[in-house]
Formats: structure tokens, C-alpha cells, sequence
């Protein structure tokens, strides 16, 4: 009889024993639910929307926000950055926002910054949204752009 034809076929047998007893392990071990599962699953979204409010003649935008989330709390970070001639206007703001599980808008007002005023034009809102459910953290951020009228 060929050694090398009983050698591949020991190596067959040892192969085809491993995949039967790892689908037996897998098929009657007990299956434990992800983490997501008991942490209740985590869900936080943030869009910028348009258009935004210019308020005392450019000293600061109204700009409507979009939230999703199922978090405890959540904090709503929002930067808008408009080119204003050959100058850049810029500002951020802070809100904490407090989650319903479900769609909310809110309006979140963002002072300009750089000492130039914000005017009707575009503009790019990005906003970060951040938050905790149970023992699960996490963060969203959404950049878009924006129309900033009277």
C-alpha cells in the first residue's frame, strides 16, 4: 500500500473530525445575547439644519438641529464656519439635550467667534452629539451645509 495516499488520508479523518465535533460544540453549547442586547442598544444622531437665523445683524446664527437619541442625556456640540469676503466667520456652542428616545429639534444658538460676523450666505455646520445609555458611550458627528438667511 502508498504511504503518502494513508498520510492524506489521515490528514482527511483528523480534518473532517475537527469540523464535526467544533459544529457539535457550536450547535449545543448554550448561546449567550450580545452586549447591545443588555445594555438596551445605544442610539444618538445629529443633522444641522437649514437655514439658520442670522441674529443681531450677524453676531450669532439660530441654527435648527435634528436629534435622535436614547441616551440618558446627551451633549450637542455644534461649529459653523462661513466664509464672509476674503474673511472667515466661525463659532461653536454647547447644549445638553435631553433624550426622548425619539426625533426632537432644537435650536441651538452659536455666537460668532472670530470677530467677524456671520452674513446670508452658506455655511458648514458640524455637529457632534455625545452620550451614555446603561454602561454603553458613544458619539455621532454630522458635517453639512447650510443656508444662513435674515
Amino acid at each position: 500500500m502508498n504511504i503518502k495516499a494513508n498520510g492524506n488520508r489521515a490528514k482527511a479523518a483528523v480534518i473532517g473530525a475537527a469540523l464535526v465535533g467544533g459544529s457539535a460544540l457550536v450547535l449545543l453549547s448554550p448561546s449567550s445575547p450580545a452586549l447591545a442586547y443588555y445594555s438596551g442598544g445605544l442610539h444618538l444622531d445629529v443633522t444641522p439644519q437649514s437655514p439658520a437665523s442670522l441674529v443681531s445683524r450677524g453676531a450669532a446664527v439660530d441654527v435648527p438641529v435634528d436629534v435622535d437619541c436614547n441616551a440618558s442625556t446627551a451633549d450637542v456640540r455644534l461649529r459653523v464656519t462661513e466664509r464672509v469676503g476674503s474673511e472667515t466667520a466661525t463659532g461653536y456652542s454647547y447644549t445638553q439635550v435631553a433624550c426622548t428616545g425619539g426625533h426632537q429639534r432644537v435650536l441651538i444658538r452659536v455666537p460668532a467667534s472670530t470677530g467677524k460676523a456671520f452674513a446670508k450666505g452658506t455655511a458648514v455646520a458640524t455637529a457632534e452629539i455625545w452620550g451614555c445609555r446603561q454602561y454603553t458611550c458613544g458619539s455621532e458627528t454630522n458635517s453639512v451645509t447650510i443656508q444662513i438667511t435674515r
